[in-house]
């Protein structure tokens, strides 16, 4: 989908095998050795989330058809960090399966809707049944960061504080040090926390505030402009 949004349309213009994931035959296409992929808009970030929900679905395909050391980093909306039920079995599931090192949480306004908050996380299918997950690391581009938007796009510049703490190892085994924005966390730990994967933050009910108020402003600004344009 990203390449036809982009007009890469021919196989020739990138190293892409095209076709059906989600009817993928392991006889015929052997399992992924990297994935990348965006599940903000794969189902409404206002619904309920069930164990039918498309993104859980969608997270735990990508899991499953990875080659053993395949990596993936997976664009997921906040909500299926924190929720319980049927999200938190399948971020276990995750924990317990793969090797999830390291989560960014990306800054606010990146998507549309605006509301839709959103983090990356890393993770990578172990070499053997046994390696799973034993820590993992939060990058926080939110906090201290600026809110994007119509006027101001997310662009390299602002990645690359992140990728300087990621390292050069693309399965995230660098050697690592907490700082302000860079926190480390156990296997134990998360799961005390109902195995959440959102930085263990919670400013919903602020971030909504702040939205709705930009809102009103809005539609307030239009609504001048229609008055002042007759």
């Amino acid at each position: 989908m990203n390449c036809l949004l982009h007009d890469i349309d021919h196989p020739q213009h990138v190293p892409v095998r095209w076709g059906d994931s989600l009817l993928l035959n392991l006889a015929v296409w052997p399992p992924a050795d990297v994935i990348l992929s965006m599940l903000v808009f794969a189902s409404d970030p206002t619904d309920e989330l069930s164990k039918y929900d498309t993104t859980l679905a969608l997270l735990q395909h990508i899991s499953q058809i990875l080659k053993q050391g395949g990596r993936a980093a997976v664009v997921l909306p906040d909500k299926i960090l924190k929720a319980g039920g049927p999200a938190q079995e399948v971020r276990r599931e995750l924990l317990d399966t793969c090797v999830v090192h390291t989560v960014l949480r990306l800054p606010h306004g990146i998507f549309y809707p605006h509301k839709v908050s959103a983090h990356i996380l890393f993770f990578r299918k172990g070499k053997t049944a046994s390696e799973k997950t034993q820590t993992v690391w939060f990058y926080d581009l939110r906090t201290h960061g600026p809110i994007f938007g119509q006027y101001l796009h997310l662009r390299r510049e602002h990645l690359m504080s992140f990728e300087k703490a990621y390292g050069d190892d693309p399965l995230g085994q660098n050697p690592r040090s907490e700082g302000e924005d860079w926190r480390c966390f156990s296997r134990e730990t998360l799961a005390e926390q109902g195995d959440r994967l959102d930085s263990l933050e919670d400013e919903d009910m602020l971030t909504e505030e702040i939205w709705d108020v930009l809102d009103d402003t809005r539609t307030d600004l239009e609504a001048l402009k229609d008055i002042l344009g007759k």
